[in-house]
């Protein structure tokens, strides 16, 4: 009786150690992928930034230089903001992408020359709240 005292204390130990190599490795794995999944939506958002900033600054150096609004992208085509925040949609909460949305939104009216319907300061106000919701995901903790 002894020997099987041993014996089942032996499995009952691998299957308990099992269990819990089992829960620690699938947690370690959701954390790495909410990780990756904040990692991106950072290096999006960060884009997404740049980009519109590079609109404002065209539009801004061309009132400078010609006195009105651009017709259109420095190389015609449509701006690739549009294409980053489509990405930005997927992966982002809905703080994030409402004022990602409207600091496009509001650039692509400005540049266009719709000043009623959005003005310098309109759009820098946008841009300020885009980049506190920004802040405030990066420092959350909360899962997304």
């Amino acid at each position: 009786m002894d020997g099987w005292i041993g014996v089942i204390g032996t499995l009952l130990g691998a299957v308990v150690g099992g269990g819990v190599a089992y829960t620690n490795g699938s947690r370690d794995r959701k954390l790495e992928a909410r990780r990756e999944r904040e990692r991106r939506i950072v290096d999006v958002a960060g884009e997404l930034l740049q980009l519109v900033d590079e609109r404002v600054r065209y539009v801004e150096g061309h009132l400078d230089v010609v006195g009105e609004y651009p017709e259109d992208t420095p190389d015609g085509k449509p701006h690739p903001a549009r294409r980053t925040l489509a990405i930005l949609e997927l992966y982002a909460p809905a703080a994030v992408i409402d004022s990602a949305r409207e600091y496009v939104e509001l650039v692509d009216k400005w540049g266009a020359g719709y000043t009623p319907e959005a003005s310098r300061d309109d759009v820098r106000d946008a841009r300020g709240r885009y980049v506190v919701d920004l802040r405030e995901f990066v420092r959350s903790d909360r899962a997304v």
